[in-house]
């Protein structure tokens, strides 16, 4: 599910800092992209960059490709290979691994090994 949110929430987060100066001269006529009626770094602008755009950079982001990764990194042991060629391991234990497999298989499904 967030694979398909990610997307629109990084360009939401995103469209909160997009201003464009529409005139060199003056400091008020930079404008919210999104919204053109807004200005920028006024005080509406300003409470959703700070209350909505910094937690929403740190959350999604920054965070969630961060605890991805953690989460590859914690379970790189549990990566496709063949279990029937180990033999230390209880079929119980096999099932968790197989089962923590499934769970990873969207975060390395598009990458081939060396």
């Amino acid at each position: 599910m967030m694979f398909m949110l990610y997307p629109s929430l990084i360009i939401t987060t995103f469209k909160l800092f997009n201003c464009e100066e529409l005139d060199s001269s003056s400091k008020e006529s930079t404008v919210l992209v999104a919204d053109m009626s807004q200005r920028c770094y006024g005080n509406p602008h300003l409470y959703y960059m700070l209350l909505l755009g910094l937690p929403m950079m740190v959350l999604y982001v920054i965070g969630f490709p961060l605890s991805c990764c953690y989460y590859l990194w914690k379970h790189r042991g549990d990566m496709p290979g063949s279990l029937d060629v180990r033999t230390d391991l209880t079929v119980e234990e096999k099932y968790n691994i197989k089962r923590n497999r499934m769970s990873l298989y969207l975060l390395y499904h598009g990458y081939k090994p060396k």
